[in-house]
């Protein structure tokens, strides 16, 4: 009891002080007035947001500022629900969310250890890929046209032999997902400087190497289009996959301990054995 009289107390202490705060002399993002009981998101009263705005718009007015426009809107719903699943187990930050939750940790455990599978090869990728659209846009000279820079950009990274992030695919010869991405701009008639880039890249990719974009190839372009910067850029991504992560975490939470482990495991051996006869003819 003294414990829990403790934390009312602390509560009722930090209730106190944060009434003689106003939320905008901490931050502009976000805050309570307790005075008020009002909630407020960049200057917006949340209930007048409640029902108006779709959880797309409000994920783009928190980070942006600013309601998109119905074009904005359409393309940023596209570009998530192209990030949110597809896979099954196979990603990662999809394969360690259901290894942590097969042994019965806390559904809030299990996705922070899907979490820890983004890296810079997966999901962080999309940082990368938009800090070389960036690189390219802002170290082009005003005279050099946009299709010569771009492909000259593109060929001395595979000239230097460094990673082109955004490009080929570890299943895929073609992801299937930036083609129809790209159509919905041309429907749209957007355009951008962005795009302009993607388009070049992509062509010179192609051309040069056989690589096709794969999904962080096109939604870095589209995200550094719409205004977000390459710090947005994982965050978005894990925000949508949370949906595919959260499903596999409760399937697997449902099936009991260890079921992903009864489909991994033989796929495993299946593996050793192809490994181990690939050795023996090898060696004849």
């Amino acid at each position: 009891m003294i414990g829990v009289s403790r934390e009312i107390k602390f509560w009722k202490m930090l209730k106190r002080f944060i009434q003689h705060m106003r939320y905008d002399k901490t931050t502009d993002i976000d805050g309570p007035d307790l005075l008020k009981e009002r909630l407020y998101v960049r200057g917006k009263d949340i209930n007048d947001l409640i029902g108006d705005f779709s959880f797309s718009e409000a994920i783009f007015h928190i980070l942006l500022s600013r309601r998109p426009t119905e074009t904005e809107r359409r393309i940023f719903d596209a570009v998530l629900v192209s990030f949110h699943g597809g896979f099954g187990y196979s990603p990662p930050t999809v394969l360690l969310a259901r290894l942590s939750a097969t042994t019965g940790t806390p559904v809030a455990h299990a996705l922070s250890a899907g979490y820890a599978g983004g890296g810079k090869y997966h999901v962080g990728a999309i940082e990368s890929a938009m800090a070389i659209y960036g690189e390219i846009k802002n170290s082009r000279k005003e005279d050099m046209p946009v299709r010569e820079h771009v492909e000259k950009y593109t060929k001395i990274i595979f000239d230097e032999k460094k990673t082109l992030y955004g490009y080929g695919h570890p299943l895929f010869k073609k992801d299937p997902r930036p083609e129809k991405l790209r159509g919905l701009l041309r429907d749209l008639n957007y355009s951008n400087e962005f795009i302009e880039i993607y388009d070049v890249v992509a062509e010179t990719a192609k051309k040069e190497k056989g690589l096709y974009p794969n999904i962080d190839g096109i939604n870095s372009a589209i995200l550094l289009a719409l205004g977000f910067t390459k710090e947005h850029g994982t965050g978005l991504f894990l925000l949508s996959r949370t949906s595919a992560m959260l499903a596999h975490v409760v399937e697997e939470l449902a099936k009991g301990p260890f079921f992903i482990g009864e489909k991994l495991y033989p796929l495993i051996r299946a593996l050793e054995r192809e490994r181990t006869e690939e050795d023996v003819h090898s060696k004849v």
